[in-house]
């Protein structure tokens, strides 16, 4: 039995500490002031300490490391999960103060593990989705100047790369831009009716308007069929001059069909591939007796006869 000279309790030897006659509450509020009393003396004597002992005690660190790795990693994984806010604050503060060493570890891991930092990297972009998202959002809010300049210097840099992508992302999108377009057309008629409106007053707008009314008293309108709900007309003609009457045959046709190969009258631009597509549409949608015979006149010159010089043609 032991009698503590502090504070005169008695007890079992083990609640004491050893060959003193001192309990180990005592004894633990007798260090806590001391070492509050000599912080900085402490301090030093520890700097100095390791100092002397650094190799010592790294080998030490580093084998004890070994022999314990998992209990460290799951006693460090049970920490962080009880203070994740500690732990962030932690990790942030300390990469603050070594960032350079850090990132330049990164990058050496990085290169000597491609596949596995690849790996990496989806999984956590798909995990922070959002995250990114709100990232990237705020990011081009805050340099909308930086980014209209950057892409700016891209395209004149790249004309002919960015008018391949834009050409690829169109026919790989086509529905979809389609609905696009739709729908925001029908969201804004009336914004779009009154844009155009204004656009029609103005220089540009003034001789637009005259081009297509030149365009369409120049070329006329004589209609093989009857117009029907989503058709299109479509100019059919082998003309070497204007003069001649097959100017003003016209064709309707369905819309995607009209569409399905794009088309210029102006350069002859697919001109006979369009022309011979949709004549078959004509003779395979409409009885022998009821076909235009100009139609079918037109549709033998396409077939037999050499390409028009386009060049001297009108617009279509």
């Amino acid at each position: 039995m032991k009698t503590c000279r502090v504070c005169g309790i008695t007890g079992e030897d083990d609640s004491f500490v050893k060959k003193e006659n001192l309990c180990k509450k005592c004894n633990s509020e007798i260090g806590k002031k001391y070492r509050q009393e000599n912080k900085e003396r402490i301090k030093e004597l520890q700097k100095t300490w390791n100092e002397i002992n650094y190799e010592k005690n790294k080998e030490k660190k580093k084998n004890y490391y070994q022999e314990n790795k998992e209990y460290i990693k799951n006693k460090s994984k049970k920490w962080k999960e009880s203070n994740i806010e500690k732990a962030k604050e932690t990790q942030k503060k300390y990469y603050q103060v070594n960032k350079e060493k850090i990132d330049e570890m990164n990058k050496k891991w990085i290169k000597n593990n491609p596949k596995k930092a690849k790996e990496i990297g989806k999984k956590s972009r798909e995990k922070n989705k959002e995250r990114i998202k709100e990232r990237q959002r705020i990011y081009r809010l805050d340099n909308k100047e930086k980014i209209k300049e950057k892409n700016k210097r891209y395209l004149e840099e790249n004309p002919e790369k960015r008018k391949e992508t834009l050409k690829n992302y169109y026919y790989n999108n086509i529905d979809k831009i389609k609905e696009y377009f739709k729908t925001h057309y029908l969201e804004n008629k009336e914004m779009i009716y009154e844009r155009q409106k204004k656009y029609l007053q103005t220089t540009n707008g003034k001789k637009t308007t005259t081009k297509q009314n030149f365009k369409r008293r120049q070329l006329g309108h004589e209609p093989l069929n009857e117009w029907f709900k989503g058709s299109e007309a479509h100019h059919l003609r082998y003309s070497k001059t204007p003069e001649e009457q097959d100017n003003d045959i016209t064709l309707y046709v369905p819309r995607k069909l009209h569409r399905s190969i794009p088309h210029n009258g102006t350069t002859g631009k697919n001109m006979r591939q369009i022309n011979v597509r949709l004549l078959e549409w004509y003779f395979a949608n409409t009885p022998e007796e009821e076909r235009n015979p100009k139609a079918v006149k037109l549709y033998w010159n396409y077939c037999t006869l050499p390409e028009p010089d386009w060049s001297s043609n009108l617009n279509t």
